[in-house]
């Protein structure tokens, strides 16, 4: 007959120590490199595109590039990019600093959210999505109903979702399918 004790001989681990063994290993550092290197990358496309916007361009493609970022990245580098894409339209545009940064938060946030209950490589959800936060921001900013840059916007979305898809894709096929 055996007798089990109610004490464990080996203590799980907590999950802690193993990702703290995963920063510190050399992969990991690199992968952490790697993800911030990305980073920085989209903000320098970010403050070119927010020169662009402030120049002469009517449509807000910073707002579509931190929304289809928000679609297929991790929550941590989301929340960064919107936050430091808001300020740097709000300084290209002359506004008041950081009222594009909460704006890109909490639609950011609201996607991250909907990605969770949702299929976010659905054909039509980051379309549909930039188009109601564009008409949501084109309504509080120019004060009228009419959005047709909201609808161009939305096809934008469409043709950027498949270019992510196609290039994300092809870097790792374990993650996402192609359908």
């Amino acid at each position: 007959m055996k007798v089990y004790s109610t004490v464990q001989e080996n203590p799980p681990k907590f999950r802690g120590d193993e990702l703290n063994k995963r920063k510190h290993s050399s992969f990991g550092m690199k992968l952490h490199t790697l993800v911030w290197g990305e980073c920085y990358l989209i903000l320098f496309l970010v403050f070119f595109l927010a020169l662009l916007q402030g120049a002469f361009l009517k449509l807000n493609l910073v707002l579509l590039l931190v929304l289809a970022w928000a679609t297929f990245r991790p929550p941590r580098e989301v929340v960064l990019v919107a936050f430091a894409s808001g300020l740097i339209l709000d300084l290209a545009l002359g506004r008041p600093l950081g009222l594009f940064a909460l704006v890109f938060l909490l639609a950011s946030y609201l996607l991250l959210l909907y990605r969770r209950r949702f299929d976010s490589l659905h054909p039509l959800f980051l379309p549909l999505f930039v188009f109601l936060t564009a008409y949501l921001l084109f309504l509080f900013d120019q004060r009228h109903w009419f959005g047709g840059s909201c609808l161009v916007l939305a096809l934008l979305a469409l043709g950027v979702r498949y270019l992510l898809v196609f290039l994300i894709g092809r870097v790792d096929q374990s993650q996402i399918k192609l359908r």
